[in-house]
């Protein structure tokens, strides 16, 4: 039997049930020499020595020993793992100063009560469920609460973020009910928050315990951000834990992805869809910029995430792919998938090419859903929705019946089979439909003000100065005209203002002309950055 320990240990001794048992240490591989290996065997391993931290100065640590605390990953070697890595069975005891507390993968069995100077304290985690440990270690206050379904939700946050800690027990319980709901059960006993500073990630979620970088704490009940990083570690519960990460050759959108547009879904349960629409904005807003000189860049060329444009195209343009496959499939279609996905591959690990096979028997024949997988992640570029030979005319059959006549195309690589299409009506509420890609004749109860394509945001669309057009006195004007048209406009009345003012102050030259000022403008229908840019990592490499 074998396991992989960190090579700054030493092994001092090995027993089994009836002894002590032959071992080799060496390059970080500890080999045991078992009577029956066949057998189910109680090992105890003795080791010392230190743990190396690792990380960046610029993005923080991986693992951290100080007087503040400690936090170490599996692949920090602190302790022997099977060769390989993977989860373990068993119990996890930490004897630790008697005014810390300890934070572990698995679930809180007992611990010692609190003390003084000089005093020690013990905490028991059992891994049962299997998992690979994770722990954090130092000062904490620890709160808890238990669910209505059962599950106990503790914090370990430092003095300063404790004030919080209430509002991310509640802020928990509602992120799992959500997910519960629209994936499937949460099948853990419990589920652990633990602050840690310093950290290489904004967040990192392992088996029931999720480590939140001090810097990203702040009341998830006001605070977008924070509720947002929350929802996306919570997720990689069933992402990531539940469906386990394929550890040779992760396909990181796959988790990372779904993880990303989670954080939209648990946003739309709790704001409606207009909250929604925020993250994806801002999401796309990311993609944008990261895409600007990797146009030509697909996910799966990203995947080896050197770079951190690299990492937007998974956790962005990867959840942008599933937003966007949810619009083609429909809502019960789309969350019908994901269980059937969940349910299919627990404990094992998908590919991209498992994920496609289940979205094409989902498609109904429809071809492009055949090889939406393919398209998406294979393929670099995106979607660019544009309308064109828009125009409108009486019905002349019925009184105030308007015919609207318009051709729907993809303009970029695609070929985006349809997109919903929202048009304006005189003296009424906006009309929704969806259109297919072509010609498309709509009949409508009165003169069409505007039509748009895709105001919804279901698509990833970067450029929407082609999605719509307006009529003005019957005459149809696509969206462009009309952007640099307020342009120019407010160019001149700006102009003519500074030449009053300037005549006004004395500052006027003759022959001079006053100043054009032209405001920067925002792509047609970009909103503002209104969320914080999310770094938050499945444990995995950066």
């Amino acid at each position: 039997m074998a396991f992989e320990l960190g090579e700054t240990f030493r092994v001092t001794s090995v027993r089994g049930e009836t002894g002590d048992l032959p071992w080799e240490f060496s390059g970080g591989r500890l080999t045991i020499g078992l009577t029956d290996p066949e057998q189910v065997s109680t090992l105890v391993i003795s080791y010392e020595g230190h743990v190396t931290p690792t990380g960046s100065p610029r993005r923080g640590n991986l693992e951290y020993l100080g007087p503040e605390g400690i936090y170490l990953r599996p692949a920090s070697g602190w302790y022997p793992r099977p060769v390989g890595g993977g989860p373990v069975r068993g119990s996890l005891e930490v004897v630790v100063p008697a005014w810390w507390a300890v934070a572990a993968s698995g679930r809180m069995v007992g611990c010692t009560p609190a003390g003084g100077i000089g005093e020690l304290r013990t905490f028991e985690w059992a891994l049962d469920p299997p998992a690979e440990i994770y722990l954090a270690a130092g000062p904490y206050l620890v709160r808890d609460r238990v669910t209505a379904q059962g599950i106990t939700i503790r914090t370990f946050f430092y003095g300063r973020e404790d004030t919080w800690a209430e509002a991310y027990l509640e802020e928990t319980e509602r992120i799992l009910d959500v997910f519960t709901g629209l994936f499937g059960p949460y099948p853990y006993p419990s589920l652990t928050l633990a602050e840690v500073q310093d950290f290489y990630y904004g967040g990192l979620s392992a088996r029931s315990l999720l480590f939140l970088e001090k810097e990203w704490l702040a009341n998830p009940r006001t605070n977008l951000s924070a509720s947002s990083l929350l929802a996306h570690e919570v997720s990689h519960q069933w992402w990531g834990e539940i469906v386990p990460v394929l550890s040779d050759h992760p396909e990181w959108f796959l988790w990372e992805g779904l993880a990303s547009y989670s954080e939209a879904l648990y946003a739309e349960a709790a704001g409606g869809p207009a909250e929604a629409l925020i993250v994806m904005a801002d999401k796309a807003a990311e993609y944008a910029e990261a895409a600007r000189g990797h146009r030509e860049t697909s996910i799966k060329e990203a995947n080896v995430r050197w770079y951190d444009w690299q990492n937007t195209f998974v956790y962005e343009k990867g959840a942008w792919l599933f937003h966007t496959l949810r619009f083609l499939l429909g809502d019960d279609e789309f969350f019908d998938l994901l269980r059937v996905y969940l349910d299919r591959f627990t404990g094992r690990e998908p590919t991209t090419r498992d994920l496609a096979a289940l979205v094409a028997a989902s498609s109904g024949g429809d071809p492009y859903l055949e090889r939406f997988m393919e398209t998406w992640v294979d393929e670099p570029g995106d979607v660019d929705l544009a309308l064109s030979r828009v125009s409108m005319r009486p019905a002349g059959d019925e009184s105030g019946v308007y015919v609207l006549d318009f051709y729907l195309r993809d303009a970029g690589s695609r070929f985006f089979p349809r997109a919903e299409v929202t048009v304006g009506i005189s003296g009424q509420t906006s009309k929704v439909v969806v259109a297919e890609a072509g010609a498309n004749s709509l009949r409508l109860p009165g003169p069409v003000t505007r039509v748009e394509v895709d105001a919804g945001r279901k698509v990833l669309d970067l450029t929407r100065d082609n999605n719509r057009w307006y009529f003005v006195g019957g005459l149809s004007v696509p969206g462009t005209a009309f952007r640099y048209g307020a342009e120019l406009v407010l160019g001149v009345v700006l102009s003519l203002l500074a030449v009053r003012l300037a005549g006004a102050f004395g500052h006027d030259r003759p022959g001079r002309r006053g100043p054009v000022v032209r405001g920067p403008s925002l792509p047609s229908g970009t909103q503002p950055n209104t969320w914080a840019t999310i770094r938050a990592r499945q444990g995995g490499p950066g």
